[in-house]
Protein backbone atom coordinates (compact mmCIF):
# COMPACT_ATOMS: atom_id res chain seq x y z
CA UNK A 1 0.00 0.00 0.00
CA UNK A 2 1.22 3.46 -0.85
CA UNK A 3 1.03 5.44 2.41
CA UNK A 4 1.12 8.70 0.45
CA UNK A 5 -1.84 7.91 -1.82
CA UNK A 6 -3.75 6.15 0.96
CA UNK A 7 -3.46 9.21 3.20
CA UNK A 8 -4.69 11.51 0.44
CA UNK A 9 -7.69 9.24 -0.17
CA UNK A 10 -8.48 9.35 3.55
CA UNK A 11 -8.14 13.13 3.51
CA UNK A 12 -10.67 13.25 0.66
CA UNK A 13 -13.14 11.42 2.91
CA UNK A 14 -12.64 14.20 5.48
CA UNK A 15 -13.36 16.95 2.97
CA UNK A 16 -9.79 17.75 1.89
CA UNK A 17 -9.73 19.66 -1.42
CA UNK A 18 -13.48 19.26 -1.77
CA UNK A 19 -14.18 22.99 -2.22
CA UNK A 20 -13.62 22.97 -5.98
CA UNK A 21 -9.81 23.20 -6.04
CA UNK A 22 -9.57 20.09 -8.20
CA UNK A 23 -12.29 21.16 -10.63
CA UNK A 24 -9.97 23.62 -12.38
CA UNK A 25 -6.35 23.39 -13.44
CA UNK A 26 -3.74 23.64 -10.70
CA UNK A 27 0.00 24.19 -10.67
CA UNK A 28 2.77 22.14 -9.12
CA UNK A 29 3.28 25.02 -6.67
CA UNK A 30 -0.36 24.88 -5.57
CA UNK A 31 -0.13 21.13 -5.08
CA UNK A 32 3.07 21.57 -3.07
CA UNK A 33 1.24 23.99 -0.80
CA UNK A 34 -1.72 21.66 -0.34
CA UNK A 35 0.40 18.58 0.36
CA UNK A 36 3.51 19.95 2.07
CA UNK A 37 2.63 18.30 5.39
CA UNK A 38 2.23 14.89 3.69
CA UNK A 39 5.51 14.73 1.78
CA UNK A 40 7.22 12.91 4.66
CA UNK A 41 5.21 9.83 3.61
CA UNK A 42 7.14 9.68 0.34
CA UNK A 43 10.25 8.71 2.32
CA UNK A 44 8.68 5.35 3.19
CA UNK A 45 6.53 4.77 0.14
CA UNK A 46 7.26 1.38 -1.48
CA UNK A 47 7.01 2.98 -4.93
CA UNK A 48 10.23 4.83 -4.19
CA UNK A 49 12.01 2.06 -2.31
CA UNK A 50 14.46 -0.38 -3.77
CA UNK A 51 12.00 -3.20 -4.51
CA UNK A 52 11.59 -5.28 -7.62
CA UNK A 53 8.34 -3.95 -9.08
CA UNK A 54 8.06 -6.98 -11.32
CA UNK A 55 7.04 -8.90 -8.20
CA UNK A 56 5.38 -6.24 -6.06
CA UNK A 57 1.99 -4.60 -6.53
CA UNK A 58 1.46 -1.33 -4.69
CA UNK A 59 -2.18 -0.60 -3.94
CA UNK A 60 -3.60 2.87 -3.32
CA UNK A 61 -5.35 1.91 -0.06
CA UNK A 62 -5.56 -0.93 2.43
CA UNK A 63 -9.21 -1.87 1.97
CA UNK A 64 -10.34 -5.10 0.33
CA UNK A 65 -13.28 -3.30 -1.26
CA UNK A 66 -13.35 -0.73 -4.04
CA UNK A 67 -13.49 2.89 -2.84
CA UNK A 68 -15.47 5.71 -4.44
CA UNK A 69 -13.90 9.03 -5.51
CA UNK A 70 -15.00 11.84 -7.79
CA UNK A 71 -13.66 12.23 -11.31
CA UNK A 72 -11.59 15.25 -10.21
CA UNK A 73 -10.12 13.30 -7.27
CA UNK A 74 -9.27 10.36 -9.53
CA UNK A 75 -7.47 12.66 -11.99
CA UNK A 76 -5.60 14.30 -9.10
CA UNK A 77 -4.46 10.92 -7.78
CA UNK A 78 -3.25 9.95 -11.26
CA UNK A 79 -1.31 13.22 -11.44
CA UNK A 80 0.31 12.55 -8.04
CA UNK A 81 1.19 8.98 -8.98
CA UNK A 82 2.88 10.19 -12.17
CA UNK A 83 4.64 13.14 -10.51
CA UNK A 84 5.88 11.48 -7.33
CA UNK A 85 5.57 7.69 -7.56
CA UNK A 86 6.93 6.77 -10.99
CA UNK A 87 3.48 5.53 -12.11
CA UNK A 88 3.79 2.52 -9.82
CA UNK A 89 0.28 2.58 -8.34
CA UNK A 90 -2.64 1.30 -10.39
CA UNK A 91 -5.97 2.79 -9.35
CA UNK A 92 -8.21 0.80 -11.67
CA UNK A 93 -8.90 -2.19 -9.42
CA UNK A 94 -9.17 -0.23 -6.18
CA UNK A 95 -11.17 2.91 -6.96
CA UNK A 96 -14.27 3.77 -8.91
CA UNK A 97 -15.52 7.14 -10.04
CA UNK A 98 -18.86 8.10 -8.55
Amino acid sequence: VSPFISRIIHEFFSGFLNAGQLDTSYTDQQVDGWLANLYYLLEVDPCLRNVDHRYVIVYPHQYSNVVSVTNAQYRFLEYLIARFLNNRVDLTSSLFIE
